[in-house]
């Protein structure tokens, strides 16, 4: 998977999460202000292990992080 595919299903899944947000605004009072969203899409097994990749990053950069918010 190319670097511009994965940023391009990002900028998709991130547009659904958006429209979710919309119906369920209740849902943006869960998220930290700070917060870094990566999204985790079961539908697409190989997006999802290259987001994977950021969440360990981020755990090795020693950066706070939740899970299934």
């Amino acid at each position: 998977m190319t670097e511009k595919n994965i940023v391009e299903k990002n900028c998709d899944l991130l547009n659904d999460f958006m429209r979710c947000a919309i119906d369920r605004p209740e849902i943006l009072d869960t998220i930290p202000r700070d917060a870094q969203l990566i999204l985790l899409p079961t539908n697409d097994p190989e997006l999802h292990k290259e987001n994977l990749k950021i969440v360990e990053r981020l755990r090795k950069e020693g950066r706070k992080h939740e899970e299934n918010i």
